[in-house]
């Protein structure tokens, strides 16, 4: 099923997971808004979601859509059977609601309506200079005329149907424009001061979660995908080289078990926003922006913010413009994060950590010792209750001894 919501918002609801039911029925909405404390298995029903606009439908497509990332749905045959009946509800229910497109509702129009038949063939059979468009027949103003010496008209314009900026008839070649959709993990917020937050995302320098649609103009005869691919290939060995400054936590952030999917993901954000200020960057070569925050899921909080080292000599090639980008968590974000943590009986992942920094729990408790956490022997993360006297000995996260293990 197509179920393609258009222009309309698919923002993610954020959920409450009862790990003793291991059903996605039971996932409750945490998000405020007209689902917060339903589970889906209520809003789901056929008379509820009669009852839904398109944009909650796109939002509930949206949560759907996410879910089936998470490891225990993925884990389970019987959670992603439940997630798929969920979506394909909810997809029905879209294509039903969705208002027709400009271009649904002229087809119809043709369909029924002489006068308006007898425009659309009149329009067609005009010089190159007028094009049937937006269901009315409108002068050309891409096209450049040009008078050759056998006194002919030539037009040069795109020559390939399948780009945006198509010319029927063109006999001269010009660079053509296609549309192309990149889909994200995660959303970017993009700006010029570590740790910028939601509250100053805008449509400019904002890149969604999901798919995003930008217009290209491929050079050195690359297809548009082979063209954004080469850029996101270049951009990627450059942020592979990250410094490791982010804690890995079991599902919060890039040391997870898609600790490179989100690396790629990240090459790919950079790739988007590159393109979208290219005219920028050709006119007063210039990027505006030196940071990134990466958000994820409905948690609020940054996974971690990336520093960009912008390359002032880039020479013309969009793949040379960022140079470095160090990934790194601000401690504010990072005392959240192991909240989250904690309130999850989630824990840090010590297998990545064997080859990526020492293994020792000593090592992480030195580490977060500020936080109000304290790490166990397998790697879980538990808030400290007790921080002064006999407390601190019950906390003690080695193997206890003596006195301390007759004390526990």
């Amino acid at each position: 099923m197509a179920c393609n919501c258009g222009s309309v918002s698919e923002k993610k609801y954020a959920k409450r997971w009862d790990a003793g039911t291991g059903s996605v029925a039971d996932c409750k909405i945490t998000s405020n808004g007209p689902f917060k404390d339903q589970t889906m298995g209520a809003i789901c029903k056929d008379s509820n979601l009669d009852t839904l606009d398109i944009e909650q439908l796109c939002r509930l497509k949206g949560t759907l859509d996410y879910w089936k990332s998470w490891s225990w749905i993925k884990a389970s045959g019987s959670a992603q059977s439940e997630v798929a009946k969920f979506r394909e509800a909810v997809c029905e229910r879209i294509e039903k609601t969705k208002p027709s497109t400009p271009k649904e509702l002229c087809e119809e129009l043709l369909t029924t309506d002489s006068d308006k038949q007898r425009e659309k063939e009149n329009c067609d059979n005009t010089t190159h200079r007028w094009s049937w468009n937006a269901c009315a027949c409108n002068k050309r103003t891409t096209p450049n005329i040009i008078d050759n010496e056998d006194d002919k008209t030539a037009i040069q314009g795109c020559m390939d149907q399948s780009a945006e900026n198509y010319v029927e008839g063109a006999t001269i070649p010009e660079q053509c424009e296609y549309e192309v959709k990149i889909p994200l993990l995660n959303e970017y917020i993009f700006c010029n001061d570590a740790g910028c937050g939601v509250g100053e995302a805008t449509t400019k320098n904002t890149v969604s979660r999901g798919e995003n649609i930008i217009l290209v103009r491929p050079t050195g005869g690359l297809s548009p995908y082979d063209y954004i691919k080469d850029i996101k290939d270049a951009i990627y060995e450059v942020v592979k080289e990250y410094k490791n400054q982010l804690y890995p936590i079991r599902g919060i952030g890039f040391y997870s078990e898609d600790k490179n999917n989100y690396l790629h993901d990240l090459a790919q954000a950079l790739t988007i926003m590159l393109l979208r200020n290219k005219s920028q960057l050709e006119d007063y070569d210039n990027f505006p922006y030196d940071y990134v925050s990466i958000y994820g899921g409905a948690i609020g909080i940054p996974f971690g913010t990336v520093k960009l080292t912008i390359n002032d000599a880039w020479e013309d090639n969009i793949k040379n413009v960022v140079t470095a980008a160090k990934i790194f968590n601000a401690k504010n974000n990072f005392t959240k994060l192991l909240q989250i943590a904690s309130n999850n009986n989630l824990g840090f992942d010590l297998d990545f950590l064997e080859n990526t920094f020492d293994k020792d729990v000593d090592w992480l408790n030195n580490n977060i010792k500020y936080n109000g956490y304290i790490v166990s022997n397998d790697g879980r993360i538990r808030l400290i209750e007790h921080k002064e006297g006999l407390g601190m000995v019950l906390n003690e996260h080695r193997k206890p001894r003596g006195l301390v293990n007759i004390l526990k």
